[in-house]
């Protein structure tokens, strides 16, 4: 079995670990910037583009389905 074995971080290992927390936020961003994405494609994109040819949908029904997403997939909060 392995030991683990605690020891305080280096000055390097807090300014590495500052960093990668720093940037934590905009990789929380991409993430739902990729949820969305995904979901636009799958779920609002079709309605937009039969409300485009006067079909089913209206755009009206296309916008709440994109607040609908927004909503299910919101940005964190600043840090």
């Amino acid at each position: 079995m392995t030991e683990i074995i605690e020891r305080p971080m280096t000055p390097e290992e807090i300014e590495e670990r500052a960093i990668w927390e720093a940037g934590q936020h905009q990789r929380d961003i991409e993430a739902v910037n990729e949820l969305r994405r995904n979901a636009y494609q799958l779920e609002s994109d079709p309605i937009y583009f039969q409300a485009q040819r006067g079909d089913t949908y209206t755009l009206e029904d296309w916008k709440a389905k994109v607040s609908e997403i927004d909503e299910r997939f919101p940005y964190p909060p600043a840090p």
